[in-house]
């Protein structure tokens, strides 16, 4: 395998980060958590009130002989990662319903961002100067949105919060290359 599933896993949290980013210049706090249980039964330690927690389900095609590699190609591997993407705004005010519309906000502009942006990246690895690595996910969700509606979460914002969720798959296409300097030419 040319890249661990942790860095992967990683790769997609910086591109969900950057989501926050676009939806803070709308004046919306958002917090990006990875969580290895069902946010329910999780306790969040936030100084936001609005959390997007990603779980990792499953991966695909990673133990078939999903690679292709040879003298005059680029090292390629592709596979699919699996995940859920829960949306929870907490509540402070039994009646205020404001968190709710919030919750309903963030995964329209969620959907939008992921219909609208593919997670393209560059790594260059640390031990290995000769390749850079390029990475590619193409988002796309397997299930219709689930509204959860006003669910007990254990937080220190909040202990109740308005939630939604939706699967997603992620095809991940890492490619190896040989950097610039490193190609060799030839004259005539």
């Amino acid at each position: 395998m040319i890249l661990n599933i942790k860095v992967i896993h990683t790769c997609l949290l910086d591109y969900l980060k950057s989501f926050k980013e676009v939806i803070k210049n709308l004046g919306i706090s958002l917090d990006i958590i990875h969580t290895y249980n069902h946010p329910y039964m999780s306790k969040h330690t936030t100084k936001l009130e609005n959390i997007c927690a990603v779980k990792f389900e499953n991966i695909d095609n990673l133990l078939i002989p999903n690679s292709r590699c040879g003298e005059f190609y680029s090292n390629v591997n592709e596979f699919s990662l699996h995940f859920q993407i829960f949306i929870l705004s907490q509540v402070i005010d039994s009646k205020d319903r404001d968190s709710y519309y919030t919750m309903l906000q963030i995964y329209s502009l969620l959907t939008d961002f992921i219909y609208e942006n593919t997670c393209k990246l560059t790594l260059e690895q640390e031990e290995d100067d000769k390749y850079s690595l390029q990475v590619n996910l193409y988002i796309y969700p397997t299930t219709n949105m689930q509204n959860s509606g006003l669910i007990k979460i254990d937080s220190n914002y909040s202990n109740v919060a308005y939630c939604c969720s939706q699967n997603f798959k992620a095809n991940a296409q890492i490619i190896q290359k040989l950097k610039e300097a490193n190609i060799a030419t030839r004259h005539n």
